[in-house]
């Protein structure tokens, strides 16, 4: 599978005939959600550092392009909700927000994160 050469990241769906990406939207949620955890599952269970270098790295453009609003320092000691952390949907090939929904998968992220550590 190959991601966006500028971001780095998956499409959430993927045509399995063509190999080619059928939408341009990209999250951590429905689509999506069971590659990154596949990945870092993967590596805990096998050991293959391929697993964990591409997770590590879909893990960065996650945090870089798919994460908005503050810090949870911010949040959690200054007490400052004004923009509380989220991850969005983005479009895969330039980035930009692409809706303002969020799916019920994209919770599973969060224990993704407690695994990374």
């Amino acid at each position: 599978m190959e991601s966006s050469s500028s971001s780095n990241w998956s499409c959430n769906v993927m045509n399995v005939i063509s190999g080619e990406w059928a939408e341009s939207m990209s999250g951590i949620g429905a689509g999506i959600d069971s590659f990154y955890e596949y990945l870092l599952k993967s590596y805990i269970l096998y050991g293959e550092r391929e697993d964990l270098e591409m997770f590590s790295e879909l893990y960065r453009s996650v945090m870089k392009y798919i994460r908005k609003g503050q810090s949870c320092v911010d949040l959690l000691v200054k007490g400052d909700t004004t923009e509380p952390p989220l991850f969005v949907n983005v479009d895969y090939s330039t980035g930009k927000l692409s809706n303002y929904w969020i799916d019920s998968l994209s919770a599973s992220f969060a224990s993704l994160q407690v695994l990374v550590g």
